[in-house]
């Protein structure tokens, strides 16, 4: 499931919490293998995103028995309904030091802008002159990529390749 552009917490309540809550509930009676998310952080901090959504949650009948920091900006939360519980691997996006850290939001964008200031293909005060990461980046940021692309990637976007890593088990999280 991916809501690209999702503008939010009008929009987190009213798709992407449904959605998930539907993909917890067909996990829940099928299979046991984890559930994954991908969020902004929006305006506030990537722990209180997990809060926030973990409150969610719980507003509509779920139990949040477990929720622990998988690895940088990911979080695992075990969800119960009903006497089931699935595992939720939540990777918030947004890039919180200097000098992304005066971006009024923190979006996926974000990471893509990083990649750009470490490649040298964005200044800082571009950066601190931006309201937001999606005034810094265009589709063409996306472009094939070297292997000192790939690593700048691994750096820019180290929760997706964390949370990638644990879906596929050659990551252990944090939590055990």
């Amino acid at each position: 499931m991916a809501v690209t552009d999702a503008e939010g917490i009008d929009t987190l309540r009213g798709i992407v919490l449904p959605s998930l809550l539907a993909l917890i509930a067909g996990k829940v009676v099928g299979r046991a293998k984890p559930v994954a998310a991908v969020v902004d952080a929006d305006d506030v901090e990537p722990e209180e995103r997990v809060s926030r959504l973990a409150g969610s949650l719980e507003s509509r009948g779920y139990r949040v028995a477990e929720r622990t920091p998988a690895c940088s900006n990911v979080w695992k939360l075990v969800v119960q309904r009903g006497g089931e519980e699935i595992t939720l691997l939540v990777a918030v996006s947004g890039v919180f030091e200097s000098p992304f850290n005066g971006l009024r939001v923190h979006e996926l964008e974000d990471h893509l802008a990083y990649r750009k200031l470490i490649e040298g293909r964005l200044t800082r005060e571009e950066v601190l002159r931006a309201g937001r990461a999606k005034e810094l980046v265009a589709v063409g940021d996306l472009a094939p990529l070297d292997s000192a692309g790939e690593r700048n990637m691994e750096r820019a976007f180290g929760h997706m390749v964390c949370l990638l890593r644990i879906l596929a088990g050659r990551q252990r999280d944090r939590s055990g």
